[in-house]
């Protein structure tokens, strides 16, 4: 598991599979993506971005009916959220 700052920024890293966890603190987005040398990674996407995530979204992504990568953008300077 690595954290969203830990990616590279403006490599695309395609999205294998996408589902919804229930936290301690509550429900997040967890992706597994691939890394360097094709190994598989998780990744929590921000609490931001779990409302965007659509359960179509999720089932489009884990039925390979969708080739979807997940960028990461740095961080916006004023706000300091990730930019994915």
């Amino acid at each position: 598991m690595i954290k969203v700052n830990e990616l590279e920024v403006g490599r695309k890293y395609p999205i294998t599979r996408a589902r919804r966890i229930d936290t301690k603190y509550e429900e997040s987005v967890l992706l597994t993506v691939l890394g360097d040398d094709e190994s598989s990674v998780s990744v929590f996407l921000p609490k931001r971005y779990t409302a965007a995530v659509t359960k179509d979204d999720i089932e489009m992504i884990n039925s390979t009916r969708a080739k979807m990568n997940l960028i990461y953008n740095g961080t916006c300077e004023k706000t300091k959220a990730y930019k994915l």
